[in-house]
């Protein structure tokens, strides 16, 4: 119960902090989708190695 309300306090402070600013957020969500599918590339590859 605790992380979950921390973690509805990130995603509140998150949207506060794109209201302010959005040309950043889209910056971070462009990171974010990046950073994704990177490690989602690194996750194939690995398990290629395994098999």
């Amino acid at each position: 119960m605790l992380i979950k309300d921390r973690a509805l306090g990130g995603i509140l402070r998150i949207l506060r902090a794109m209201s302010l600013n959005l040309p950043i957020v889209q910056y971070t969500l462009n990171n974010i989708r990046s950073i994704l599918s990177i490690s989602r590339s690194a996750g194939s590859i690995s398990q290629k190695k395994i098999a």
